[in-house]
């Protein structure tokens, strides 16, 4: 952490020194809670943290390529073991994940 700054007693925002920002709630100076918003070069994580992991919610990835859109369970940085949404540059894919790929059953919608 290079910078932390506590805005309310259960809400802080941290800079990290990659240049990564964390937005939401926090306990014992981890992300924890509902709502919080971590933010980097190319990724955009929206949800529920627990004692500083990512556990459900969004993430936006973004590169000069293309936009992908995931939701669901996480664990370590991916879908894990959960259904949930990929959503692409020309495609949607609604189904189930396993370690962040796309596994067993589920849809591809392209547009």
């Amino acid at each position: 952490i290079e910078e932390f700054v506590k805005v309310s007693a259960r809400k802080a925002q941290i800079a990290y020194r990659d240049g990564a920002t964390y937005v939401g709630p926090v306990k014992k100076r981890a992300r924890h809670g509902e709502n919080g918003v971590l933010q980097t070069d190319e990724c955009v994580y929206t949800g529920r943290w627990n004692e500083g992991d990512f556990e459900f919610g969004t993430l936006l990835i973004r590169n000069d390529e293309q936009e992908i859109t995931l939701k669901g369970s996480f664990h370590e940085g991916c879908l894990n073991d959960a259904a949930g949404t990929e959503q692409g540059p020309n495609y949607t894919f609604e189904g189930a994940f396993v370690d962040g790929v796309k596994h067993g059953k589920g849809k591809m919608i392209f547009s």
